[in-house]
């Protein structure tokens, strides 16, 4: 302890008691505690380096331009990081990591670009649950408000969620924006379905170079946090919030005049491309703005390529063609039928076939068509569960209404346009080619350029192939139970949705 104290008093007090310095080996820093009592090897004295070391500092800029050997790491300690450095990870890193959780400190260093962190977010999640404590049981994303998602598009409200997962309203701070951000479901099937709906928006998008197709417009797709993300436009609400808004009495005859008109110019062009919707309905309709007629359809998540349909159990109930509810082999004609349901809807502000299940749905159909044709019956591979001896097994009275007498008082071309739409043939039923040059379309007054054969060809057996079809599943949707709508704002810009897509971190 005495030997201590002596290397701890000043210079003055040593040679006040005569005492000689110990070996320059054997001096130690001031303030050193460590076990090694030794001295730096290239410096004798400890003040002499504490000293030169703002003389270097202040010349480092000359000294580099004349070649000097200061190390490099002193030279990039005093440079000022430019904007492009200031939206990388690790300068985010450096600056705001009180911002991040113990998760993202990591995982931010592997983007390239971050426009948004979640700096205005209250994160709470519990590292330890599903998936980090990002996910839920169900493997839904769960998501905090003001959050961020891949550290470029800032949460502000849930559009909507379903079986595929959750649709985000979002702020993309790298282009100013809002968009619409889905984020499907942690699950083997919704991501592979998802998949070939990214596979479609692509096919969409990049055959319709003018964008006057009136489908949804696929931004661009990722993945973040072991969830696919597609980003779309953000539009308004949909048609049967429209419907709401109107009481559910139906829209003015010119206001859907010009909505059918786009509708079918959408289909035209899908069908051009040989896609197939298969879920045609006024939710997945929706307007570009609240206060405009200009729509685009939406939620693709259903599709599939002519020939690669699989399965079973598609479209909403009360949009349902009969060919499906038989279970005969469909095409691009259940899309057809849908939309006829549509714009029937549109005009009245109910379903014109609002089956409480699928007996009452062929029933009601039953009702304003008559029965239908016995070559149908014979090749439909459900035709027992509907049919007995040629007759219906339910208590509904064919032909006991008619279209026309259901949409009395409304102009004779657009009846006619959707006498032909709701046929049970589909080999009978219009076409949407068949349906542009209709007179209730060729006399729109609207200014509204027509897809024409926009895309007709485009798509080979080739491309189609491209995608490895998902296992075939009898129950794709869930089954609907009575004439209940979804509530208002469910079903806006919802969809489920290959490809290698690109990770957001390295575009």
């Amino acid at each position: 302890m005495a030997q201590f104290r002596k290397f701890k008093t000043t210079q003055n007090d040593e040679q006040q008691q005569n005492l000689i310095p110990p070996p320059p080996k054997e001096l130690k820093k001031p303030g050193y505690k460590g076990r090694r009592n030794q001295a730096q090897p290239t410096v004798a004295f400890p003040e002499i380096q504490r000293e030169a070391l703002p003389e270097v500092t202040k010349n480092f800029e000359s000294s580099i331009l004349k070649g000097s050997s200061t190390p490099r790491r002193a030279a990039t300690t005093s440079k000022t990081p430019n904007q492009e450095e200031k939206h990388t990870g690790a300068y985010i890193l450096s600056t705001q990591s009180n911002q991040l959780t113990k998760f993202e400190q990591t995982e931010i260093l592997q983007y390239q670009r971050v426009s948004y962190w979640g700096q205005n977010a209250t994160k709470k999640y519990n590292i330890s649950d599903t998936n980090f404590g990002y996910d839920d049981n169900r493997g839904d994303y769960l998501g905090v408000l003001k959050d961020h998602i891949a550290y470029r598009y800032e949460t502000q409200s849930i559009l909507g969620q379903g079986s595929f997962g959750k649709v985000f309203k979002a702020f993309d701070h790298q282009n100013n924006c809002f968009v619409a951000l889905k984020i499907v479901r942690n699950k083997k099937r919704f991501h592979r379905q998802g998949l070939v709906e990214v596979r479609l928006l692509e096919t969409l998008r990049k055959n319709d170079p003018d964008d006057i197709s009136c489908v949804l417009k696929l931004t661009h797709s990722f993945y973040f946090r072991s969830h696919l993300c597609i980003v779309t436009d953000m539009l308004s609400i949909n048609l049967y919030e429209l419907l709401v808004r109107f009481n559910l009495k139906g829209l003015k005859l010119n206001y859907v005049k010009h909505i059918a008109v786009q509708c079918l110019n959408s289909l035209c062009y899908s069908h051009n491309l040989n896609i197939i919707h298969a879920d045609i309905k006024p939710e997945n309709i929706l307007l570009v703005k609240e206060n405009s007629t200009h729509i685009r359809v939406i939620d693709w998540g259903s599709g599939a390529f002519v020939n690669q349909t699989i399965y079973t159990y598609i479209q909403s109930r009360f949009y349902r063609a009969p060919e499906v509810i038989l279970g005969m082999p469909y095409s691009i004609e259940i899309d057809v039928w849908s939309m006829g349901c549509v714009f029937a809807e549109l005009l009245t502000g109910m379903p014109i076939f609002p089956g409480e299940d699928e007996h009452d749905q062929l029933g009601k159909i039953c009702e304003f068509l008559n029965m239908p044709p016995n070559h149908m019956i014979q090749k439909a591979s459900r035709a027992g569960e509907f049919f007995q001896s040629g007759k219906l097994r339910s208590k509904h009275r064919p032909n006991s209404k008619s279209i026309q007498q259901h949409l009395k008082g409304q102009p004779a071309d657009f009846i006619d346009l959707i006498c032909q739409m709701l046929v049970w043939d589909p080999k009978q039923r219009a076409t949407p080619h068949q349906l542009m040059k209709h007179p209730f379309v060729v006399n729109n007054e609207y200014s509204i350029q027509m897809v024409g054969q926009l895309g007709q060809g485009a798509v080979t057996e080739a491309d189609k192939a491209k995608i490895k079809e998902p296992e075939t599943e009898n129950k794709f949707q869930a089954e609907e139970m009575g004439f209940k709508k979804p509530k208002s704002g469910t079903g806006s810009q919802l969809g489920t949705s290959s490809v290698q897509l690109p990770d957001l971190k390295k575009i």
